[in-house]
């Protein structure tokens, strides 16, 4: 009986609104949450965020009276609270973990820094269970929604370490502390993210499972905005590309999610215009950011068309041939990977344009979204492409060329909008001495010859072999070992008529050790090099290198700490700090592992 009122208590407070029976029945909350039983009392920390949101309804059914919520919950509310999240039953912490920041939604400012805020220092404590962690960091979003969390980022920090730290065997809750990053990206100023946090993100998409991976590359774009992109190619986008040359190919599908996801994020729905806010504050005159903007549209404008050019090279024009024959949606779907975890933060999210100008995209330190993603595309994205189209795993090959795909399509939507009258007659508003300086910009970048803003603007223009890319400028990867093969690795053709997706479960549970086609097969095995494609997508001897000069990512060094037995050191090609992070084992439950880890 009693756990059945536990249940519905909630209930009784939304259809018995009246003030005369709400004091009794939040007398028969607090002896309930106060039960000898330990299962009335889990039902009761489950139904908490519920009943407070219906006794604060239960106010507007009666507006004649004073509304004194937040006394009750600061007097009555906020002590039980306390009681139930130091519980000497995990199920009843748990249970109160799994709901109690959704009551700051329906707080006011003040009302949670006077409550929640210390009771989130207080429970945010290195030794509770990963699990009831977990939770409380996937609440954040509740609170840093409304308030300044920056006082406990140290807190929460050790809070993320630790759960990385001791989470072997519930991949799940790794999983889970994704949405923090974006919660905490409100508040955290990117100084103290990229020397405290990084390092833990980074861990995550190096994660073990292919789950975690493949849910960590939807964050990668939201902290890009966050941040700027500007911030995101000196400190994320090296750990997303650096797994492109990893030996458990699984792994290799990290930078192409990136990639896609940078260019198109999952969680965001597709602007309808990548140029509409350029447009209004141009034509602004008031706007102290117009001349920015303008300079901004210009370098656009003429490095869209280079990357389209570049598209144009045979090498990229024979792999582009084979994308009408390659379906690979239902199988590079994120749901399948992230489950239900990222329903809600779809649902928030959905309407955020991370293509959006805003004021601070035009400060030092940034630049509009659009025009770094163009500059990466150009300096990073393209050459990965090329070399992992030629991976010696098809579902690998098959999917660098379905994301170099994507690349096309987004170029030739920008080129289009760039078109627009519009367009050309804003950009008659820049001298021709700022147009030449934004060209010797361009050249020193992009390492290439930029065409003439009359040639980018013509819809009739013909090929321009002058406004070609040189991609080994262009891109500094380390091609030390990587030698000439004239053997095919891979057949695009026949591959896209039988194609598998990249990692579902029985590709992962049920394979054998001769399946496995990686250079970790072979240790003296040398990574091939891009090389161009004959008619039916065999290789050559004539090959093209893709550029070198960036040493090769470490992505994790062996150290010793108390916490673990196995530590990685995951460290940025040009950083020099070091966090550790536990190396979860091998799984016992049923998850997502890597192809290459049941062949150990």
């Amino acid at each position: 009986m009693r756990q059945h009122l536990a249940n519905n208590i909630s209930e009784f407070q939304r259809c018995i609104p009246y003030p005369i029976y709400r004091g009794k029945i939040l007398a028969l909350f607090q002896k309930l949450a106060q039960d000898i039983d330990a299962t009335v009392r889990t039902i009761m920390a489950k139904n908490i965020s519920k009943y407070c949101k219906n006794l604060l309804e239960s106010y507007t059914v009666h507006p004649h009276q004073e509304n004194n919520f937040e006394a009750i919950f600061k007097q009555s509310i906020m002590p039980t609270i306390d009681k139930l999240a130091i519980d000497e039953y995990e199920d009843v912490r748990l249970a109160l973990s799994s709901n109690i920041f959704e009551i700051c939604s329906i707080l006011s400012e003040d009302c949670i820094n006077e409550t929640m805020l210390p009771f989130l220092q207080k429970i945010l404590m290195p030794d509770e269970s990963i699990g009831i962690l977990a939770n409380y960091l996937q609440g954040l979003n509740y609170v840093s929604s409304k308030i300044d969390l920056s006082k406990s980022l140290n807190s929460i920090s050790t809070v993320i370490k630790t759960v990385l730290t001791l989470s072997q065997s519930n991949w799940r809750s790794r999983r889970g502390i994704l949405t923090t990053f974006i919660d905490i990206s409100n508040f955290c100023k990117p100084d103290y993210f990229s020397s405290e946090l990084k390092i833990y993100f980074a861990t995550l998409l190096g994660d073990q499972v292919f789950a975690v991976r493949r849910s960590a590359t939807l964050i990668v774009p939201f902290l890009a905005k966050r941040y700027g992109i500007k911030w995101s190619r000196e400190h994320l986008v090296p750990y997303v590309i650096s797994f492109y040359q990893d030996k458990k190919y699984l792994y290799r599908f990290v930078p192409l999610f990136g990639i896609s996801e940078m260019i198109k994020p999952f969680l965001c729905e597709s602007p309808e215009s990548y140029l509409n806010d350029f447009k209004k504050i141009i034509e602004d005159n008031d706007n102290i950011n117009n001349k920015k903007a303008l300079i901004s549209l210009a370098r656009i404008v003429k490095t869209s068309k280079v990357i389209e050019n570049n598209l144009e090279k045979e090498k990229y024009s024979k792999l582009l041939s084979f994308t009408d024959e390659l379906d690979y949606v239902s199988s590079s779907d994120p749901k399948i990977y992230s489950e239900t975890a990222f329903s809600e933060l779809q649902e928030k999210y959905k309407k955020e344009n991370v293509y959006s100008v805003e004021p601070i995209d035009f400060e030092n330190d940034h630049q509009p979204y659009l025009e770094g993603i163009l500059f990466l595309i150009h300096e990073k994205f393209l050459s990965v492409l090329e070399i992992l189209s030629k991976d010696d795993m098809d579902n690998i090959a098959v999917r660098a060329v379905v994301t170099l795909g994507e690349v096309q399509d987004f170029i030739a939507k920008v080129n289009k909008e760039c078109k627009e009258p519009w367009v050309e007659n804003s950009l008659k508003q820049l001298t021709a001495e700022e147009l030449l300086n934004i060209d010797n910009e361009l050249k020193s970048e992009l390492q290439t010859k930029v065409p003439e803003l009359e040639e980018v603007l013509d819809t009739t223009l013909a090929d321009n072999n002058d406004t070609e890319v040189d991609l080994s400028k262009s891109i500094c990867i380390d091609n030390s070992g990587i030698t000439k093969d004239s053997e095919t690795k891979v057949n695009i053709e026949s591959v896209s008529s039988n194609i598998q997706p990249e990692s579902t479960i029985l590709d992962v549970v049920n394979l054998n050790k001769e399946d496995i086609k990686t250079s970790e097969d072979n240790p003296n095995k040398e990574i091939p090099e891009s090389s161009n494609l004959k008619e039916n997508g065999k290789r050559t001897e004539n090959v093209e290198p893709a550029g070198s000069n960036i040493e090769k990512s470490k992505i994790s060094e062996e150290a010793n700490v108390n916490v673990e037995e196995n530590v990685k050191i995951i460290k940025s090609p040009d950083d020099t700090s070091n966090k550790e992070i536990s190396e979860s084992p091998n799984l016992k439950e049923d998850v997502v592992q890597d192809k290459t880890d049941e062949c150990k």
